[in-house]
């Protein structure tokens, strides 16, 4: 019986799930995975978006009930909390799963005032510690503050990756046995339907190999080290460099690549509704990322066969590789490293198959399926032990 397809149940347990937004982003995405992968005789989900609008609307199941609570702009922190409050006094789920940090600041201090017994659960999916630094979030202090002090109160917090978990423990004091680690879930059929797709793209149909990256163009993905570092390969051998993705720093990319001299072998293709089938008939695929939380790119890519590159960076991308059995692991910020792992991938055929089949194989340990059914556990607060279907992340760095 597939997973998210039948009726809920008069014994279903009923779940709240708040998001942000419906707009692209990993988190929205993996959101959506999980909600129809989900038993519906076990679960009866109900999605709260803080606002409605985005790419992902049109995607939402036809089945699921969705409250919109009408964000606009900045100032509208209080009036959002007593919305969600309202919808908790309403819908009485008997637990409530929030996704990234507006949202589970929103859900937590709405628990609190709702007078309503609901297990709260909320998810970190990026390394908090970075994140907050980053000089794209200009209110990083004032959210540190918001994690040590709400996020104690929540009945459980699901980390990503051991790094973002070990993170929460010792950067921001939360009890070990409180938080719990589950890697984001993959669609494999989706991913593999979709990048079975034709792709137009000259390139593709040419004898050179072609590196992908895809990703929001801001500091977090430090694509200008990806840029540097396919300039040194462009020296050694002929290769193309497809990048997908928009953001503010775009601009300054297409100027770096200019500077270069590699514009001729560099394309920018923008937002793409179907990158997998860009993925699909890359040569390799890179993550230059500084920090992560998951880097759930990554394990799209190695669900599609793709050798990849990643940079060592916390969180996510190592556990994901298994400390490099699964795909190469170089340094952050370090083109001259990068340009010679892209080098060994290209020019070593076994290398590429041994780390593709390695990639597959690793890719089914995501599957939405599994991931949901942990996902129920720590909705319905069954205890003990993971059963063996439960995916262990690598401990290397959960010291």
């Amino acid at each position: 019986m597939p997973l998210g397809q039948t009726r809920p149940s008069t014994e279903a347990i009923k779940v709240v799930f708040v998001t942000p937004t419906l707009a692209f982003g990993g988190a929205e995405r993996v959101l959506l995975t999980l909600i129809e992968a989900l038993d519906r005789t076990a679960c009866e989900p109900v999605l709260v978006a803080l606002s409605k609008t985005g790419s992902y609307e049109k995607d939402l199941p036809a089945w699921l009930r969705v409250h919109d609570l009408g964000r606009k702009g900045r100032l509208c922190f209080p009036a959002l909390v007593l919305r969600m409050a309202g919808v908790l006094r309403a819908e009485r789920p008997q637990a409530v799963v929030g996704f990234t940090g507006l949202a589970n600041f929103v859900l937590l201090i709405a628990g609190r005032i709702a007078g309503t017994r609901t297990r709260i659960i909320v998810t970190e999916h990026i390394n908090p510690t970075q994140m907050y630094r980053s000089s794209e979030e200009p209110l990083g202090a004032v959210k540190r503050r918001m994690i040590r002090w709400l996020y104690p109160s929540a009945d459980l917090v699901i980390a990503v990756s051991q790094g973002v978990r070990n993170d929460l423990v010792t950067n921001f004091g939360l009890p070990r046995n409180r938080v719990r680690v589950i890697p984001n879930p993959l669609n494999l059929d989706r991913i593999r339907a979709l990048g079975a797709h034709p792709v137009e793209h000259s390139w593709f149909g040419s004898a050179q190999p072609v590196v992908l990256s895809a990703g929001r163009m801001t500091s977090q993905k430090d694509f200008p080290t990806l840029i540097r570092a396919f300039a040194v390969l462009r020296r050694r051998q002929s290769a193309r460099l497809i990048l997908l993705g928009d953001g503010p720093e775009r601009d300054r990319l297409e100027s770096l690549a200019r500077d270069l001299g590699i514009a001729d072998d560099t394309a920018f293709l923008g937002y793409q509704p179907n990158p997998y089938k860009y993925m699909a008939k890359s040569t390799i695929f890179v993550l230059p990322s500084r920090f992560e939380g998951f880097g759930l790119v990554l394990a799209e890519a190695m669900a599609l066969g793709v050798p990849v590159i990643s940079t060592r960076c916390p969180s996510g991308p190592e556990e994901i590789l298994e400390d490099g059995t699964s795909g190469l692991l170089v340094p952050v910020g370090d083109p001259d490293a990068l340009a010679s792992a892209m080098t060994n991938l290209i020019t070593g055929p076994g290398l590429r198959a041994r780390f593709a089949a390695r990639g597959l194989r690793r890719a089914e340990d995501f599957s939405a399926e599994r991931i949901a059914g942990q996902y129920a556990r720590c909705i319905t607060g069954v205890k003990g032990a993971p059963s063996e279907h439960e995916i262990q992340l690598p401990e290397m760095i959960a010291s």
